[in-house]
């Protein structure tokens, strides 16, 4: 049987382990996010899901697909999906500029191209500083939430990537 080395603990767990109980409650833990901008406004995503960013490539629109499916790009060797954020969620469409980039998201064995109005980049929180998505939310795309919180930048909506996904691909026909 292999004993766990002290670093692959958390911090936590050693300092309660070592009784040191109101040192472990002040540990906080920290969450990594991906944020970016559409509109007005700022949205996250888990930082690991996010693979890369890169400028945004030529798109090829795809006949008979849904306004936020913007066609599909290569990408090393891969052909990805390009998907307006904005478009999918019911707030408009994204800005293309020439400085436009795209966030390279693989989740649950599907890679993507997430187009927003603009990519801001990591944050790190606390988190005890990420709240339930509002109850009742009207707001377009509020089926999206999986939670708010807030950074030295301002506010900001955590995407539920798994929810987005999976209506991305039932609104685009596919399984």
């Amino acid at each position: 049987m292999t004993e766990e080395t002290p670093s692959a603990k958390p911090l936590r767990e050693m300092l309660i382990e070592a009784g040191d109980h109101d040192v472990a409650d002040r540990a906080e833990v920290e969450i990594e996010l991906f944020c970016m901008e559409m509109g007005d406004e700022r949205f996250a995503v888990e930082a690991g899901l996010v693979h890369e960013v890169v400028r945004l490539p030529p798109i090829t629109p795809l006949p008979g697909s849904p306004p936020f499916l913007l066609g599909v790009a290569a990408h090393r060797g891969e052909v990805l999906p390009v998907v307006d954020l904005a478009r999918l969620m019911g707030r408009g469409e994204a800005r293309l500029h020439q400085r436009s980039r795209v966030a390279v998201v693989r989740f649950e064995g599907m890679v993507m191209a997430l187009l927003a109005d603009q990519i801001e980049g990591l944050t790190r929180i606390p988190s005890t500083l990420l709240q339930p998505a509002p109850v009742g939310a009207t707001q377009r795309g509020a089926e999206f939430l999986a939670g708010v919180s807030s950074d030295p930048l301002g506010n900001f909506s955590l995407l539920d990537l798994r929810r987005l996904v999976q209506v991305a691909r039932s609104r685009a026909g596919g399984a």
